[in-house]
């Protein structure tokens, strides 16, 4: 495969035509030496990939990107979230109208999903992963599209653009860290479709909430206003018509 523009965009890319999942790849390598800040393994496919809370990310060969890179003790480790979700949704509104982030990790154009995002606390740092849907998949659902339903779009300029915007992201949090939260948080909340809409919140632990969500706090938690105020780390998400 051709990664022309991805390999000028990072020095620490590793390419695999296939793997379990970039994100334990990624892992298994981090336990076996120390790895470089921004070190990037990119795959073609993967068999066991991972989505949020055990759920399989479908990630057919030819037809999707999967990354994982990995941030050496980050400067804002509670906003990755947040970076990860501004990045991957800057590059793809560079291949399709209409993209958002539906808190907390999931990118979409015109409501459905064409990215999904996965962190993981690793020795020294965080493991950030993103699976993009760039050709249709068979197994995928039918709330799922891709980057070919809006014209072309090759695994080298997808690939390379979110080297460059997490690369251009990490260089700017170590720089000010207090001036890029500022501005990621507002960036999120611009183009977050989940605020300003009735949702029903299923808590980690058990539980839900159903209200109204009114704003992304300053550490990328989700703020919905139902009997109180409630801002949340983690839950899945479901938007409800008004």
């Amino acid at each position: 495969m051709n990664l022309e523009k991805s390999q000028l965009a990072s020095k620490n890319l590793h390419f695999l035509e296939s793997v379990d999942s970039t994100n334990l790849e990624l892992a298994r390598r981090l336990d076996q030496a120390a790895l470089p800040d921004l070190y990037a393994l990119a795959a073609a496919s993967q068999t066991k990939g991972q989505g949020r809370l055990g759920r399989e990310w479908v990630s057919e060969p030819g037809s999707s990107l999967s990354l994982s890179v990995f941030f050496a003790a980050p400067e804002l480790p509670e906003l990755m979230p947040v970076v990860l979700a501004v990045a991957a949704a800057r590059v793809v509104s560079l291949h399709a109208p209409e993209v958002s982030i539906k808190w907390p990790n999931d990118i979409l154009i015109s409501g459905r999903k064409v990215s999904g995002l996965l962190l993981q606390v690793a020795p020294g740092g965080v493991i950030a992963g993103i699976g993009v849907n760039i050709a249709i998949q068979r197994g995928a659902p039918e709330t799922a599209c891709a980057l070919s339903e809006f014209g072309a779009a090759s695994f080298d300029d997808v690939l390379s653009g979110l080297l460059m915007e997490l690369g251009q992201l990490r260089a700017r949090m170590a720089q000010s860290p207090a001036d890029i939260a500022i501005e990621l948080v507002e960036e999120y909340s611009k183009n977050c479709s989940t605020l300003n809409s009735r949702v029903r919140a299923q808590l980690p632990g058990g539980g839900e909430i159903v209200g109204l969500a009114t704003g992304i706090n300053a550490t990328g938690h989700l703020v919905v206003q139902s009997d109180k105020r409630h801002e949340l780390s983690a839950a899945d998400v479901w938007h409800l018509r008004n």
